[in-house]
């Protein structure tokens, strides 16, 4: 190692107040992707790029949930672009051989002269929202793309509320990756979700699993410092793994920044997970 990059070791271990790799290993790590414009040939090569990447330094796959082509919002710029919904749904599946693929949940209230108008923590519509997870789950279905024992969701604008939960649980989702530590994304009714699966009640008695948010990817020297903030809460347990993830989109992902910063994560000894499928619960 250079003694540049030596250096930049020891500074992302101080960001984290570590001096060592032990205390990182308390950590294990998921980049959690919302694809959103893969009718964009500089976006799909990009995330592609950085799929293959992370499986081959972590020999893990990121997550990477999907709107589809029924969603409204896509559709609309698929139509605008002249992207065909064949060609939108092999681009999934390109992205799948690297990566597990779940649902982004992208919803509006009414299309209007004005544009569209999305649903999200100020609006919410659940016989809208249940009849568009309900027809974009059927197509990812279709398309194989949807695992029946690792179902995962994430919402736009990290949207969620309890009767978004409940409907993910009607069904039958496993993990929702929606929660997020950002002030920016916090909204009242993912801190009510939040404190209903700390109190055990959430999800009508189904359980789904969270790894929660806490920094975008790439920002630079942004993941370090919400890691170590975690680290250093009170409540931190020495003997316990901290499950957090990444988030990015397809849109904003800056290719190399993105893989540097996971080789900085490899070097400084995080650990890195996939969400499991619920068959193997009981064995983590």
């Amino acid at each position: 190692m250079s003694i540049k990059r030596r250096l930049a070791h020891l500074h992302d271990l101080a960001r984290l107040g570590l001096t060592g790799q032990a205390s990182a290993s308390r950590i294990s790590l998921v980049p959690v992707f919302h694809v959103e414009k893969l009718y964009n040939d500089a976006y799909h090569k990009a995330l592609r790029s950085f799929l293959k990447g992370y499986r081959d330094m972590t020999g893990k796959r990121a997550v990477i949930t999907c709107m589809t082509p029924l969603s409204p919002i896509l559709a609309a710029q698929m139509q605008e672009a002249s992207f065909s919904t064949k060609r939108y749904w092999d681009r999934i599946a390109e992205a799948a051989e690297n990566g597990i693929v779940g649902l982004h949940g992208h919803f509006l209230r009414t299309t209007v002269d004005q544009g569209l108008r999305p649903m999200h923590h100020a609006f919410h519509d659940l016989d809208v929202i249940r009849g568009q997870i309900g027809q974009e789950l059927d197509a990812l279905r279709l398309h194989g793309h949807m695992d029946e024992d690792r179902m995962i969701y994430s919402g736009g604008w990290w949207f969620m509320t309890p009767g978004l939960r409940g409907v993910l649980s009607e069904f039958g989702f496993h993990w929702d990756y929606s929660l997020s530590s950002s002030r920016y994304n916090i909204s009242p009714g993912s801190i009510a979700v939040e404190r209903q699966e700390q109190s055990g009640n959430a999800s009508g008695g189904h359980q789904i699993r969270s790894d929660t948010a806490v920094s975008g990817l790439a920002r630079p020297g942004r993941p370090f410092q919400a890691i170590g903030k975690l680290l250093a809460e009170p409540s931190a347990e020495i003997a316990s793994t901290k499950r957090v993830s990444l988030y990015s989109h397809d849109y904003d992902l800056n290719l190399a920044p993105a893989l540097h910063m996971i080789e900085r994560f490899c070097k400084a000894g995080f650990g890195f997970h996939e969400p499991e499928p619920k068959s193997q619960w009981d064995a983590t």
